[in-house]
């Protein structure tokens, strides 16, 4: 063996471990599908703020975030998903984008945390997690306000969509399990885009309710609030998660000041702080789930590499995690012991009752 032939060999060698090491540390990639444009463009827009400040704040660069606009289009999501293959790990924002994901996602094995309430997004899944309110939590502090407040004439009116689905689904059982169906008096959906109320309107007046459950997307909550005020149903309106959205609240033009919904529960203070700094707002609901979803994929990142099979153990087994969410652990079925809380349309914001 000649000394060049030598040479070249030590040189290959030396040089092996570099390029390795270069492709190690490039960060691993999430696709970010939120609605930055549509009706629920202001959650999309907090939910681009609170990823962009977790980003900003990890120790380590070890993650990269792909932003992309899905409108809250299952359509939209599949083709952002494809858009990019390199990517190893998504973050959807509702129940409908996160089941047509999920079949995707754990077929090529990345990972999904969705901010979502439907249980059909993991069912029988390894690779897909809701980072979001359990519907039962939710209605069951739903169902303890109600009793407090003693309604007992209750119409529920929401939108035909696998999220608001589960949530009327809960409110059945919950009240089915605790012998409280007899108060449910009228239920009725109505498509995404179908903003005329006023049939439900009429029978909710003509069954004498006392109050109504509303599970409405942003533009159909602000229309049938306005709606039932002229058509004179002067009665109570209690909401899940969609009252806390500044721009509904504008919307509606003073028919949801003063009413009450249950939401996730108060972020902490030193995410409330931190958000607050960076964008002279406070954060609206969602944002500590979109800001605890970057921090836990990055700490996984950190233990586990880009091996998404322990990626999906690390959160499937997570236990007393701090985040912006408060402390929590897994549920065992891919979910998580996040809390939910009761809070009131004000015209200085969403405080906590």
């Amino acid at each position: 063996m000649t000394q060049k032939t030598i040479l070249v060999i030590l040189i290959s060698c030396l040089l092996t471990p570099i390029f390795l090491n270069a492709e190690e540390q490039k960060p691993f990639p999430i696709l970010l599908n939120i609605p930055l444009s549509g009706n629920a463009s202001y959650y999309g827009e907090e939910a681009r703020k609170a990823a962009e400040l977790a980003l900003e704040e990890l120790p380590e660069k070890n993650v990269s975030l792909i932003i992309e606009d899905d409108q809250l289009n299952p359509t939209k999501s599949i083709a952002n998903y494809k858009k990019y293959p390199e990517a190893k790990a998504l973050i959807s924002f509702s129940s409908s984008t996160a089941n047509v994901l999920a079949p995707l996602a754990e077929q090529e094995q990345k990972i999904q945390l969705a901010i979502a309430s439907d249980p059909k997004v993991i069912k029988d899944r390894k690779f897909s997690f809701l980072h979001w309110v359990i519907a039962k939590e939710e209605v069951r502090a739903l169902r303890e306000e109600i009793i407090r407040r003693g309604y007992h004439r209750i119409a529920v009116i929401h939108t035909e969509h696998e999220g608001s689905n589960a949530i009327v689904d809960a409110v059945n059982n919950d009240f089915k399990e605790n012998n409280l169906e007899s108060k449910l008096i009228l239920q009725e959906s109505y498509l995404p885009d179908n903003f005329d109320f006023k049939n439900f309107i009429i029978k909710a007046k003509q069954k004498n309710a006392d109050s109504v459950i509303v599970v409405l997307f942003p533009g159909g909550l602000s229309n049938f609030t306005k709606q039932a005020r002229q058509l004179k149903l002067d009665v109570p309106f209690a909401g899940v998660e969609t009252f806390e959205d500044e721009s509904e609240v504008k919307a509606a033009q003073g028919t949801l000041l003063n009413q009450w919904y249950v939401n996730s529960d108060v972020p902490s203070d030193n995410f409330i702080n931190s958000f607050k700094k960076k964008y002279n707002s406070y954060p609206s609901a969602y944002t500590a789930n979109i800001y605890d979803s970057i921090k836990l994929l990055s700490q996984a990142v950190t233990l586990y590499g880009t091996d998404t099979s322990k990626i999906a153990h690390f959160l499937a087994t997570l236990k007393d995690y701090q985040g912006a969410c408060g402390q929590y652990s897994t549920t065992g079925d891919n979910r998580f012991t996040l809390k939910a809380t009761i809070k009131v349309v004000t015209k200085d914001g969403f405080p906590k009752l």
